[in-house]
């Protein structure tokens, strides 16, 4: 099973972005490595920036995780809500999702995103998802407005680097202040990761000494969705990420590695959290797919 490269200490300018999209409309999406010391709750830095052409839509697919996003632009963007489209705040918390998000833009987008891993952010800022499912929230009334002075350096400083810095530095404080506790349902969502969604809840529950009922009603509770959603969406996500990587374009292997049962089983994931089929999010040079891996 492939895992994640192990977080390398490195001075800033040094950490190379992992480039997951180019196309030919100069949009671009770039993850970085976070420092050592806050591997072990934040995913990734990355940055979506470039411009559309005017109404075309672009898809994200659901990660797994939990992201703060912040504007470091003028663009407006709009994301569709059934038959309507609802204006993205400039700094936002996107919840845990379970769908694709499409969006489109007005002019030049620029966003700084920060990917926790959803137990750690609920516990850091004391926020249970359960009615965060597809959800985005403007992050100051989800934060309150201690938060306002950092959103608005990050918003305004010159590079990425100066932006992961910032960053870095608010989340360090944040850490030593919280009581991050390394309870059950924390161990269960990392083995769940760990394990790239291949684990029955029942499996995961003998490994956390707890019941499957218990489990389910604590996962529920904290991050909205149940163990084995959670566990599809990253099992998901992990083939995803392979197939949007050209050289790892083969339909048999992504799908005996990513542990489906078949292909049907492979398709009905994509449809249900792409809302489109593998091919398409494969061939749509505009589909946003986080790259994520067993961790």
């Amino acid at each position: 099973m492939a895992a994640r490269d192990e977080c390398r200490i490195l001075p800033l300018k040094y950490r190379p972005g992992i480039i997951l999209i180019k196309n030919e409309n100069a949009m671009e999406y770039l993850e970085f490595k976070p420092s050592a010391a806050l591997c072990p709750y934040v995913d990734c830095f990355w940055v979506h920036c470039g411009v559309l052409p005017v109404n075309q839509v672009y898809r994200c697919v659901p990660s797994g995780n939990t992201d703060i996003i912040i504007g470091t632009s003028d663009g407006e963007e709009w994301l569709q809500r059934q038959d309507s489209w609802e204006r993205v705040p400039k700094a936002f918390l996107n919840g845990m999702w379970t769908e694709p998000a499409v969006l489109k833009s007005d002019a030049r987008i620029d966003w700084f995103g920060i990917r926790f891993k959803p137990e750690i952010f609920v516990q850091m800022f004391r926020q249970p998802m359960r009615e965060m499912e597809n959800v985005t929230l403007d992050i100051r009334s989800a934060l309150g407005k201690g938060t306002d002075e950092w959103i608005d350096r990050i918003a305004s400083a010159p590079d990425v680097f100066r932006r992961i810095e910032l960053a870095e530095a608010f989340l360090g404080r944040k850490i030593s202040e919280s009581k991050l506790e390394n309870a059950y349902i924390t161990e269960a969502i990392r083995l769940i990761r760990q394990y790239g969604g291949q684990v029955s809840t029942e499996e995961l529950s003998r490994k956390v000494f707890v019941g499957e009922r218990q489990l389910q009603r604590a996962f529920r509770e904290q991050f909205g969705i149940t163990p084995k959603t959670y566990s599809r969406l990253i099992r998901f996500n992990w083939a995803a990420s392979l197939l949007k990587n050209p050289a790892r374009i083969n339909w048999a292997e992504v799908t005996y590695t990513c542990g489906y049962a078949d292909q049907a089983h492979f398709i009905r994931d994509f449809r249900e959290f792409a809302g489109a089929s593998p091919t398409a999010i494969v061939t749509d040079p505009t589909a946003l797919v986080a790259g994520s891996r067993p961790a």
